[in-house]
């Protein structure tokens, strides 16, 4: 892990700017700067207690795994590749259906996402964004260095069931997703819940 992604771990828990840069020794602007990059709110004041006392740093998040995934009903769908030229190729026999999907290596939950519109047309736009598709472009780019670092990413999906509430339409699949980014580590999302 680079020292951003470790700034950006403790920002995502969290973690007041000021107490990033003394815990990791760094200049608190490089800390900022790094929270500001990633997108991340909340950069400029250090959390107090009414006595004046340090805020309790909440715990960090734990790691989202494929094997909790699959545990919890996800089914492995394939994997990304790439082909001579190493150009991103989109993964064989994806379904239609709205879902929601997670980019996985061997030991952790990479990226999760939610495919409203169906899973086919998503993940179609990470092999192929378009040029204001900011996410699709910046998740193949890692994507890419991925595969060529030799990581093999595998495409897990889930099928959430939709609910109600108080005769009120719910998403599962938009529920899963938020909950997942909410209380797990999920390195390559940068949106917390």
């Amino acid at each position: 892990m680079t020292l951003s992604d470790e700034i950006r771990r403790l920002g995502k828990a969290g973690v007041p700017t000021a107490t990033i840069a003394k815990r990791l020794n760094i200049k608190y602007q490089h800390a900022r700067k790094v929270l500001l990059d990633a997108g991340m709110k909340r950069l400029t004041r250090e959390q107090t207690l009414p006595d004046g006392s340090p805020a309790p740093v909440p715990p960090p998040k734990p790691t989202l795994t494929p094997e909790l995934l699959l545990d919890r009903g996800f089914n492995r769908l394939a994997a990304w590749t790439l082909n001579d030229a190493g150009v991103l190729l989109l993964p064989e026999g994806i379904p239609r259906e709205a879902g929601v999907y997670a980019f996985c290596n061997d030991a952790e939950a990479l990226y999760v996402g939610v495919a409203t519109m169906g899973l086919r047309k998503r993940l179609y736009f990470y092999a192929r964004p378009g040029i204001t598709q900011t996410t699709s472009i910046r998740i193949k780019g890692l994507l890419e260095t991925a595969l060529k670092e030799g990581s093999a990413i595998s495409v897990l999906i889930a099928f959430p069931d939709d609910g109600e509430w108080n005769g009120l339409r719910l998403s599962g699949a938009v529920g899963l997703e938020a909950g997942l980014i909410a209380d797990y580590a999920i390195r390559w999302n940068m949106r917390g819940a």
